[in-house]
């Protein structure tokens, strides 16, 4: 698809410039080849593969990954959701943590852990909210 879309962009752009319909071609696909191969390996060099701590306070979330971290406070939160057995929290710089159940030692303490952050959530937006 992506391919498709590049190559008749590339087709486009040579087009307009004088030039023979197999150049053209080669210029779409060459550059139709290369988005899709950016595309393709972007997640493998944007992934992270160090384990990340996430810390669930009162007053927010707190991430460690690689030594580096990070606070978001709950307005920084745009929700909490359980999904499946996982829980996900939505932050609104459009990230988010997904929660795995393997980091809980059983679907009782999972369970318990979702209804303290939608907890801590409601709270912490409604002391951040000005009445």
């Amino acid at each position: 698809m992506y391919v498709l879309v590049a190559g008749s962009v590339g087709a486009l752009a040579a087009s307009g410039a004088g030039t023979s319909a197999s150049a053209t071609a080669t210029v779409g696909l060459i550059a139709g080849a290369t988005m899709a191969l950016v595309l393709a390996l972007a997640p493998l060099v944007l992934f992270k593969p160090h384990a990340r701590t996430l810390v669930i306070e009162p007053e927010g979330v707190r991430t460690t990954i690689n030594g580096m971290t990070k606070d978001y406070a709950w307005m920084d939160i745009l929700a909490v959701d359980g999904v499946g057995d996982r829980i996900v929290i939505q932050c609104a710089n459009q990230n988010a943590f997904i929660v795995p159940p393997e980091a809980f030692g059983s679907s009782v303490e999972r369970d318990e852990a979702f209804v303290t952050v939608r907890r801590y959530l409601q709270e912490g937006k409604s002391r951040e909210t000005p009445q």
